[in-house]
Parts: C-alpha cells; sequence; structure tokens
C-alpha cells in the first residue's frame, strides 16, 4: 500500500488535490489578488496557472505518487 509522503496513512488522492493550489480560503489579498491578474479563459494564462500552481506542487513527490495522482485525473 502507498502510504503518504507526509503522513502515517495511506495515500489516496482525488481530483480535488490538483485544485488545492487555487484555494484562496484565507489567502484574498495575497493569492487571490494574484489568480486574478489570470485569464482562465486565455490558453497561455491557463499554462501558466496549471505550472505555477499545480505541476510545481507535485514536485516533490516520487514517481509513484504521481503515477496516482495521473490515474486519478485519467478516470475523472
Amino acid at each position: 500500500m502507498l502510504m503518504h509522503p507526509y503522513l502515517n496513512v495511506p495515500y489516496n488522492p482525488s481530483v480535488e488535490h490538483f485544485l488545492g493550489g487555487f484555494d484562496i480560503y484565507d489567502r484574498e489579498e495575497s493569492l487571490g489578488v494574484e489568480l486574478s491578474a489570470y485569464d482562465p479563459e486565455c490558453p497561455s494564462d491557463r499554462e501558466c496557472l496549471i505550472s505555477r500552481f499545480i505541476v510545481k506542487r507535485f514536485a516533490a513527490l516520487s514517481y509513484r505518487h504521481k503515477f496516482v495522482l495521473f490515474f486519478v485525473l485519467r478516470e475523472a
């Protein structure tokens, strides 16, 4: 069983793991302002958002954790 990289619990990711980088709860003045500068309908802005706020969060994970994440994404 694959364990969470930072906790001693099983690793069961969901699609919400990909959206966590956009959570501005209690950070409206910092992250909210930064995100408001992007247009999610613009392909180049979308690419920047995905690379900065989603992909970089997973850089420290092992290839096994990344494989499980992308399997979840494919299933969704």
